[in-house]
């Protein structure tokens, strides 16, 4: 399967919208990540609990301190 490229701009924006979604926040959006091209991205300390990354290209990502939880 093709994954399709993310820029960190709108991976931000899903990870903010994600973060709102744990907290309980109606505003919130669990993130689907699956099949994404997450090559290189910086996900320093991004709380990822629960998203789902099946199949996601985390080659070079950083994920220092990442909250993987249930992921």
């Amino acid at each position: 399967m093709v994954s399709m490229k993310i820029n960190q701009e709108d991976l931000n924006q899903t990870l903010k919208l994600h973060k709102l979604w744990i907290d309980g926040d109606p505003k919130g959006v669990l993130a689907d990540l699956s099949n994404m091209d997450l090559s290189g991205a910086n996900l320093t300390r991004a709380d990822l609990k629960y998203a789902n990354l099946t199949e996601a290209d985390l080659k070079y990502a950083n994920l220092t301190e990442a909250d993987l939880k249930y992921a």
